[in-house]
């Protein structure tokens, strides 16, 4: 017994890193967004980068550009066409978190396979059990293994 709750706690801690990965991309990514739109690129061209329709990119980024969450960098001083190369920071920051949820999804996995608990992945995205069950299991196999008992398995016989 206590060995399996070493092993989830083990995955639970690289789910803990997994997120944190997660939640650096997406702060990355809203950065990038805000950087491009500094430098002018338009918002039919930040939502090609990021493979949604212009009103949703609109939606989701200018209020951070409206309440200045982040301030934009200067990266491209010097630079004539500052948009391009900010739309391909766009792209690698939207694959990098591409990558990050897909490692933050196996962690999740690897925590389930571990024998971690609902309740303890749910503590790690700060959300309620049952939304951290409809986001996460419908995307999981859990398969229960069932197998025939063989000797070593047998209990012991009473003397």
């Amino acid at each position: 017994m206590a060995e399996e709750r070493l092993k989830a706690s083990a995955a639970l801690s690289k789910l803990r890193a997994a997120r944190a990965a997660t939640l650096a991309a997406e702060d990355e990514l809203e950065r990038s967004v805000i950087d491009a739109r500094h430098v002018n690129a338009g918002w039919a061209r930040i939502a090609a980068e990021l493979g949604v329709h212009q009103p949703n990119a609109t939606r989701k980024y200018k209020p951070l550009i409206d309440t200045r969450k982040w301030e934009p960098r200067n990266k491209w001083d010097g630079v004539e066409d500052k948009a391009t190369p900010a739309l391909v920071v766009v792209r690698h920051a939207k694959a990098g978190l591409d990558k990050a949820r897909e490692n933050e999804l196996q962690a999740v996995a690897d925590a389930r396979t571990a024998d971690a608990r609902w309740h303890e992945i749910a503590e790690i995205f700060d959300m309620e059990v049952s939304n951290a069950m409809v986001k996460f299991k419908r995307l999981l196999v859990e398969e229960r293994v069932v197998r025939v008992r063989t000797n070593r398995d047998q209990e012991p016989a009473e003397a």
